[in-house]
């Protein structure tokens, strides 16, 4: 009889791994882009921290993360992001209404830069 014991299997992997980060973001600040690489950045509207009053208050867009990713690689993620849209609206998570206000702010905003 052998004193040798066996070891037990490791636990299975979960997904997403204990410790994954989670970025939570309000939106994307912008993007920019080269030959085949895409740039991004997070943002999150965070409350002002300098100011003296709470009318003076204004909250502002920090950037929070930067995202890099092959040209190829942000297609499909448009493509996915493009699908999922499409099956919140068909489950009545969101509506068509409410996409194209969001898209009029969008492009309002769009404007002001220019």
């Amino acid at each position: 009889m052998s004193d040798e014991r066996a070891e037990p299997a490791p636990p299975p992997m979960q997904f997403p791994p204990i410790g994954f980060p989670t970025i939570y973001a309000d939106n994307v600040l912008n993007l920019s882009h080269a030959a085949h690489v895409v740039k991004f950045y997070f943002s999150r509207l965070d409350p002002s921290f300098t100011a003296v009053s709470a009318a003076a208050a204004v909250a502002q867009h920090n950037p929070i993360a930067q995202v890099v990713m092959p040209t190829d690689g942000f297609v499909r993620t448009v493509l996915f992001f493009q699908q999922a849209l499409n099956s919140m609206v068909s489950e009545n998570f969101i509506s068509r209404a409410e996409i194209d206000a969001i898209r009029g702010e969008r492009t309002n905003l769009t404007r002001e830069d220019q």
